[in-house]
């Protein structure tokens, strides 16, 4: 995000697959986001499955995304992040499955499904699975969760219990 364009903002943009079984989109690299959304307005993401990434769907400040029918598997640090200020998200049908972890320069473990940092988001009918540390993190910001499922959240190296829904 350091390196964006503050005045360049994107209104009706769509990626729209077949379904989350018949189109993938490739991480290229482990240490970007595979799809980033910023100051985008009227964004639709639909029908597709993400593998591999850092943060593999990024979503962030000032965005306005409809997601529903795209599942995350295999990132880094964070499979979904949605953040930043007036970033608006409704989110239906995801499923993030097996985040990697990541150890960042102070020690601390990531290897969270999705994260929400003040950024509004509504979640329907979706679920976490395989995420380590914590399945949903829910920071600063209003969230709505609905008919979510997470488990398998795995503990920390230091023995802290794995939570599936931190707030």
């Amino acid at each position: 995000p350091e390196d964006a364009d503050p005045d360049n903002t994107d209104s009706g943009l769509s990626i729209e697959g077949c379904s989350e079984d018949e189109t993938t989109l490739l991480a290229l690299s482990q240490d970007a986001p595979v799809v980033f959304v910023h100051r985008a307005t009227d964004v639709r993401l639909s029908g597709f499955t993400i593998d591999g990434g850092r943060r593999a769907l990024l979503i962030w400040d000032g965005a306005t995304v409809d997601l529903d029918f795209v599942a995350v598997k295999n990132s880094a640090r964070i499979g979904i992040l949605f953040g930043g200020w007036e970033t608006i998200v409704a989110a239906s049908h995801l499923a993030v499955e097996d985040t990697q972890i990541e150890v960042d320069d102070f020690g601390v473990e990531y290897g969270y499904g999705i994260a929400i940092q003040e950024a509004t988001v509504t979640l329907t009918d979706s679920s976490v699975s395989g995420s380590h540390r914590v399945g949903i993190l829910v920071d600063g910001a209003p969230a709505t969760l609905e008919r979510v499922l997470v488990d398998g959240t795995t503990p920390a190296t230091d023995g802290s219990l794995g939570r599936g829904i931190q707030i």
